[in-house]
């Protein structure tokens, strides 16, 4: 690369000092250097506040913003606001990434003439796992900002993290995430691909996304609705701007309506109502999906499942739940 752009890599930092150290060490360690990392203490009440204060006191790269707690979509938001670079990334402060993330997404960018680009997942339970430093190879695909909400909506190549892509500032623009919900990036995500004319991803893992126990198992919390709220918006969305986009956007709504209702069978709570709103959707919508070519197989499945009362689909959740 002849001209070096900043990159603003921001990072939201709440109560993580078991794993913030960890997570620097990996962004401050990118092959490419001309990196402003923006460590946003949410308000943290552990040790993470001087963790933070001492990377900005060693590395002129690293700013520190100290805030009251507002939530993820608050601090990265403080983040953008800050932010100088000419492109942006998202990093959880309990995740780590390769070597080569920043210097590969910055490469699919700019060859690719691309707004966004993004790489893929590789999950771990421990970072003594890792080879932060592995040859990066895998398939580079091009997509056109249609195509790319598509993808993301069949859940299929591309996903709606925040924090496994590079993007402009151009695209980025006004946007911010909204703050006080859950799946804040699903929110956000088809906005900002709405604005990139193409988006380039590549098929390898550079991001580490670390497990925890409850990242496998899941729970209910009124909270979780949130994702119906918003697959609610990005229907009426795609029915206005986009129509050709309609069936994959109530493709993701059915998906997610299933998912709801399944944690509230599996959970040992009872919440009427979000049980009928879910159920609701799922009968409206499990003839579109089931004629759908497009449409996810385990999508498929569930809506075939679903023609035979909700009672079999809660049996099937329980016989789900018994396997894992």
């Amino acid at each position: 690369m002849d001209i070096k752009s900043l990159v603003s890599v921001i990072v939201p930092v709440y109560n993580v000092e078991a794993y913030l150290s960890k997570c620097v060490d990996s962004i401050l360690a990118q092959t490419y250097a001309c990196l402003e990392v923006i460590l946003v203490d949410d308000g943290s009440t552990d040790a993470s506040p001087q963790i933070c204060d001492r990377y900005a006191a060693t590395d002129s790269r690293v700013k520190v913003i100290h805030k009251p707690n507002g939530g993820l979509s608050d601090a990265r938001n403080a983040g953008i606001d800050a932010a100088t670079g000419e492109y942006l990334a998202f990093v959880d402060s309990d995740d780590m990434i390769h070597a080569r993330f920043v210097e590969t997404l910055l490469d699919l960018a700019r060859c690719n003439r691309a707004g966004i680009a993004s790489v893929e997942f590789a999950r771990f339970y421990d970072e003594r796992s890792l080879d932060l430093r592995s040859e990066v190879e895998g398939k580079t695909m091009i997509f056109t900002s249609e195509q790319a909400i598509e993808r993301v909506l069949y859940q299929n190549v591309l996903d709606n993290s925040a924090c496994n892509k590079l993007y402009s500032r151009k695209v980025i623009g006004d946007l911010r995430f909204p703050v006080g919900k859950l799946y804040e990036d699903m929110a956000l995500c088809y906005r900002l691909m709405e604005r990139s004319p193409k988006v380039a991803h590549k098929r390898v893992g550079l991001y580490f996304y670390r497990l925890h126990e409850q990242s496998i198992t899941g729970s209910f919390s009124l909270r979780r609705t949130d994702v119906l709220d918003i697959t609610d918006e990005i229907v009426a969305y795609m029915a206005k701007r986009h129509h050709r986009l309609l069936s994959a956007s109530l493709d993701r709504k059915f998906a997610a309506n299933m998912n709801i209702l399944w944690l509230v069978t599996r959970s040992r709570q009872s919440d009427v109502a979000v049980e009928q709103r879910c159920w609701g959707n799922i009968k409206a919508l499990r003839f579109t999906v089931l004629s759908n070519p497009d449409s996810r197989l385990k999508n498929r499945i569930g809506a075939l499942v679903a023609f035979l009362g909700k009672r079999t689909l809660k049996y099937f959740f329980r016989l789900k739940r018994h396997k894992r």
